[in-house]
C-alpha cells in the first residue's frame, strides 16, 4: 500500500474515531427513592431526562450522558441493558456492613476489613466494567 492510500486510510479512521460521541461515567443522578414511579422509559419519573429535559445540563455537567444515544448514561438501557433502578434490600439490624470506597479510592489491603470467624464477601464494582 503506497504512503499516500495509507494515510488516507488512516486520516479516515482518524476521524470517524472524533466525531463518534464518548460515554459519560454512571452517577447516582438517576438513583431512585423507595417508592419511586416510573415512567414509560423504565426510570424514576422524577430524574427521567426524556420527561424532563431540563435535567439534560445537570446529567451533562456531572459527565453522566450517552452522547451516541442522547440520554444520561445512567438511564442509557442500550449500553447498559442490565440497569436497575429497583432499590437495594435493607439490611437486617446488627448486620456487619462496610462500604471502604465509593468514590474510586484505594483500597490497599483487606485484611484490616476482614471478619474473624465470619465468612466475608467482598464485591467489587466499577462504572467501566
Amino acid at each position: 500500500m503506497s504512503d499516500v492510500k495509507h494515510f488516507i486510510l488512516l486520516a479516515a479512521l482518524l476521524s470517524s474515531c472524533a466525531t463518534t460521541p464518548a460515554h459519560g461515567t454512571l452517577t447516582e443522578l438517576s438513583t431512585a427513592s423507595a417508592d419511586a414511579k416510573f415512567c414509560e422509559h423504565k426510570v424514576p419519573a422524577d430524574v427521567c431526562a426524556e420527561c424532563h429535559p431540563e435535567l439534560a445540563a445537570k446529567f451533562k455537567a456531572a459527565n453522566d450522558w450517552c452522547g451516541e444515544h442522547g440520554v444520561p448514561e445512567s438511564q442509557c438501557f442500550t449500553c447498559h441493558p442490565d440497569l436497575s433502578f429497583e432499590p437495594l434490600p435493607t439490611l437486617r439490624s446488627g448486620a456487619d456492613f462496610a462500604k471502604l470506597s465509593s468514590a474510586g479510592e484505594d483500597v490497599t489491603a483487606l485484611e484490616p476489613h476482614l471478619s474473624k470467624g465470619k465468612v466475608t464477601v467482598v464485591d467489587f464494582y466499577a462504572d467501566w466494567c
